[in-house]
């Protein structure tokens, strides 16, 4: 996905979009790097949901670069298994959150990639409201515009 320009030009706009100084991009915001990073000794690797260290739920990104415990956790597809292609653009997603020191949150990217499409957040007709569904608006709006760019 990375080679196509189209999507590494998309993933370079958003995280200059989202970088600020008191979060600033790590690795210079080149994803590989950045998931080389995360699988190292010096951070927390990836773990899929329901294997030893997973947390309660399906896809997350776990700790921060700054804190040495950045993890990603990738989600069991049901009834199906998970498969490397299917996990792919979940891992892209997640590696993208700890594209900064500290991790960039669903809102951010969200208001990263409305900044760009000029396009109101919302998902299935759905808008955040400040309640406890907006985290999951916020990461299907961006994510949504990730897949139209990174196939």
């Amino acid at each position: 996905m990375l080679k196509d320009e189209e999507c590494a030009g998309f993933i370079k706009d958003l995280l200059g979009r989202v970088a600020t100084d008191q979060n600033p991009l790590v690795e210079g915001g080149d994803i590989l790097k950045i998931y080389d990073l995360i699988n190292s000794s010096k951070q927390g690797g990836m773990v899929r949901a329901g294997a030893p260290g997973s947390v309660a739920g399906a896809n997350y990104a776990l700790g921060t670069i700054a804190t040495h415990n950045a993890r990603i956790q990738i989600g069991v597809t049901i009834p199906s298994p998970a498969t490397a292609a299917g996990d792919a653009p979940i891992g892209l997603h997640e590696t993208i959150h700890h594209a900064g020191q500290h991790v960039y949150f669903d809102s951010d990217l969200a208001k990263g990639v409305s900044g760009k499409t000029h396009t109101p957040i919302e998902w299935q007709g759905r808008r955040p409201t400040g309640g406890p569904d907006d985290r999951f608006i916020y990461s299907q709006y961006w994510n949504a515009e990730l897949k139209k760019h990174c196939k």
